[in-house]
């Protein structure tokens, strides 16, 4: 005879030994007594309430609303679900809790456009289903998810909500919701910067409610004035930025100018003047001492002809026992040239400055010189002669130690040129 076969032990704690069964409380009555047979999420059973049709009962948006979830294709009961969404959303929003409304609008807009079914006996069911749905009940949904869309800052989706509203024929006169949507789409725009289409969206509202005799309601001309604020505003900035791209064009041609009228040589082979991004912390390139601030573009070439010019100068000491340069930052050109000297070495009796010019001759700066009576001599001899000025926008001088050293340097000079040449 056979032995019956045991039972499987069973899983998870068994009960003390010395504890009753009927002690033992379980899953249901731990939810019922915690109360979580009150929410939506846990209910075994629908509350008695639903199912009586007093009207001044309370009532439960949240438990309509994942009712809504869960819908045939009756009309009566895909109005029902798409009633409740909205109720829930329009609750939520109200508290502002903008994206919890949004994900239940967004739950109704689905319900709204779900595909038609393939099946022909269903397709004509939805079909009657989604003609009973009031257009008004369609438009508030997408209205209201246009307004959840604002509130969070996406700008484009709540024109994308508003435009499905706004879609021709719009009804005469403008209900509420059409209203809603030309302002909100206004404001929209608006944050996005576009003000162009934000005044034409506005000024349709306003012509709209001109037409229906809707007066009494100031905040599309709010809007409105301060959208023409804003494109005022942007005007004048491009305007200025106009104005100063202008201005700056003029007075890098009226410093070209200046600078060949005193006999100074450009460079073409780099950009004049320099980027910013070349020049050591500090430096700045030839300049004008100062520029008036009222005289057109137009004229800048001709007056600042009789402006004074700042030059950087590189100072080379090439016969020095370690030969370096100094920079002079300012060298304004009619200082005298016995005022840098005193800077530079401390007095005048024991250094000479000496310039090249663009034709290798080699000039002698005497101590009561300047740097525009050096070039108006130059520019005297009209042999076409001048000076070169540097990459950085900068004159040189060499200076030299009066004395051997002094002449040594000039022959040397002399022969690389006549070497290149």
């Amino acid at each position: 005879m056979s032995q019956p076969t045991p039972c499987p032990p069973s899983i998870g704690p068994s009960l003390p030994p010395n504890r009753p069964p009927e002690d033992v409380v379980g899953a249901d009555e731990l939810m019922k007594a915690a109360g979580w047979d009150t929410i939506p999420l846990f209910m075994k059973d629908l509350p008695k309430e639903l199912n009586q049709s007093d009207p001044k009962a309370p009532a439960n948006h949240s438990l309509e609303a994942l009712q809504a979830l869960i819908y045939d294709e009756d009309e009566d009961e895909k109005l029902r679900s798409l009633e409740a969404l909205k109720a829930r959303a329009n609750e939520l929003f109200g508290c502002r809790d903008y994206r919890q409304a949004l994900g239940f609008y967004k739950q109704a807009i689905d319900i709204l456009e779900k595909p038609a079914s393939a099946d022909p006996s269903h397709a004509e069911s939805e079909s009657k289903a989604n003609a009973k749905i009031p257009q008004e009940l369609r438009n508030s949904i997408y209205s209201n998810r246009a307004a959840c869309h604002l509130s969070l800052g996406n700008f484009r989706s709540c024109l994308t909500d508003c435009a499905t509203v706004l879609s021709p024929p719009l009804p005469i006169p403008a209900t509420k919701l059409v209203r809603k949507c030309f302002f909100r789409s206004t404001k929209a725009l608006a944050s996005l910067e576009r003000f162009d289409e934000a005044l034409d969206c506005v000024n349709k509202l306003l012509a709209i409610d001109q037409r229906d005799h809707l007066t009494d309601d100031e905040e599309p001309r709010k809007l409105k004035q301060e959208i023409e604020r804003q494109i005022a505003h942007r005007q004048a900035e491009k305007r200025a930025k106009e104005l100063a791209i202008e201005r700056r064009k003029g007075l890098e041609k009226a410093l070209k100018h200046t600078l060949q009228s005193r006999g100074i040589l450009v460079p073409t082979h780099c950009p004049f003047p320099p980027p910013e991004s070349s020049l050591p912390a500090g430096f700045e390139p030839v300049h004008f001492e100062e520029i008036p601030t009222d005289i057109e573009p137009a004229r800048l070439v001709e007056t600042m002809k009789e402006i004074p010019l700042i030059y950087p100068v590189y100072v080379l000491r090439p016969k020095d026992e370690y030969p370096t340069r100094d920079l002079v930052l300012r060298w304004h050109e009619d200082d005298q040239i016995s005022a840098h000297l005193e800077a530079l070495c401390g007095g005048t009796d024991s250094h000479h400055l000496y310039l090249i010019t663009s034709k290798q001759r080699i000039l002698k700066c005497g101590n009561n010189l300047t740097i525009r009576k050096i070039l108006n001599s130059i520019s005297k001899n009209q042999s076409g002669d001048s000076l070169c000025l540097g990459d950085l926008g900068n004159l040189e001088f060499f200076l030299l130690p009066v004395g051997q050293l002094e002449k040594e340097w000039i022959d040397m000079t002399k022969r690389s040129f006549s070497k290149m040449s």
